[in-house]
């Protein structure tokens, strides 16, 4: 689990999503979830996000891709 704040950028980071995606909690927290997350899930995600900032939702959840930091330095995705 991830928690980000209104611009997208990380501000905590459980161990298990870090495990996940490969990367340390201080590079997460360098950058937002956009730059992480599948293009073909990405347009959903800020959607909501949009909902929210317009008070439409208070919260939300979702499945999604996120790449692997092995998968960003290979360029395969």
């Amino acid at each position: 689990m991830g928690f980000v704040g209104l611009d997208g950028h990380w501000l905590r980071i459980n161990s298990a999503l870090r495990q996940i995606v490969g990367y340390s909690e201080e590079d997460l927290l360098a950058t937002n979830f956009q730059s992480i997350t599948h293009p073909d899930d990405l347009a959903a995600d800020l959607n909501y996000v949009r909902q929210m900032l317009r008070r439409e939702i208070r919260s939300y959840q979702m499945e999604k891709r996120y790449f692997h930091k092995k998968d960003m330095r290979s360029g395969c995705y």
